[in-house]
């Protein structure tokens, strides 16, 4: 019954902030007549429709207010659906997974310079797990819920691609955790990172533990889709795999 009550707290907070956020700020400074469309992205494991984006994309912190989106489709067999606006130097995404549980993520470019190309900063929450990722060029590191991530660049033996490589311990052997095609990652809208990204994350490392011990397969930016379970991501409580 209090997990019921809080859920419906959620629930209630993020409808809130949704239907408040285009009134809330300052008026929009994107121009009516700005081109938007459609696109499609496909992953391993996702596939996930950004609709009404801007066709000349600007980074998460390009000074622009206003309507940016939104997402829908299915990551790590969990659906969502969410809002993005342009907040001056973020972009944020507010919306639902499985329904019911608040998804909130918002994306700063963080360190950028004429010339030089700053990293990215998630924050925010997915449900009861806390989202705080910095991707740089060659490295993820940070946490979902309470689980630590430092992803290294290297390059997938077989494919020559870029990836990020993370080896953990699972009863008692070392394992890979692998997110391959980082490089397709990095050419996405920045809503489509936040919905994927830390999702993502958390996709591998729960099939470390679901593998009980063996290497779980590569997740991958990059197409063709795939599918996993439903409810392959757990969001009723506070706990995680790695408390």
């Amino acid at each position: 019954m209090r997990s019921q009550l809080l859920n419906a707290l959620l629930f209630l907070s993020v409808s809130v902030a949704i239907s408040l956020g285009g009134c809330a700020g300052t008026a929009s400074n994107i121009p009516p007549s700005e081109p938007r469309e459609r696109r499609h992205f496909d992953g391993q494991p996702f596939s996930v429709d950004y609709v009404d984006g801007l066709s000349r994309e600007r980074g998460p912190s390009s000074g622009l207010l206003g309507d940016a989106g939104r997402i829908t489709g299915v990551v790590c067999g969990t659906d969502v659906e969410a809002g993005a606006t342009y907040q001056g130097d973020r972009l944020k995404l507010s919306g639902f997974v499985e329904n019911q549980y608040p998804m909130n993520i918002e994306v700063r470019e963080l360190g950028s310079e004429p010339g030089i190309k700053g990293f990215l900063r998630f924050t925010g929450s997915i449900a009861y797990h806390t989202v705080q990722l910095d991707l740089f060029g060659n490295r993820l590191v940070g946490w979902v819920g309470h689980c630590r991530y430092d992803m290294r660049l290297t390059t997938d033996e077989v494919t020559r691609e870029a990836e990020l490589l993370q080896t953990v311990k699972a009863r008692g052997f070392p394992v890979r955790m692998r997110l391959q095609s980082f490089n397709t990652l990095w050419g996405f809208p920045a809503a489509v990172q936040a919905a994927t990204l830390p999702m993502l994350v958390m996709c591998v490392q729960t099939k470390v533990f679901e593998n009980l011990g063996q290497e779980p397969p590569a997740m991958s930016f990059a197409g063709p889709g795939t599918a996993v379970p439903r409810q392959t991501l757990s969001f009723v409580s506070r706990n995680t795999l790695c408390r």
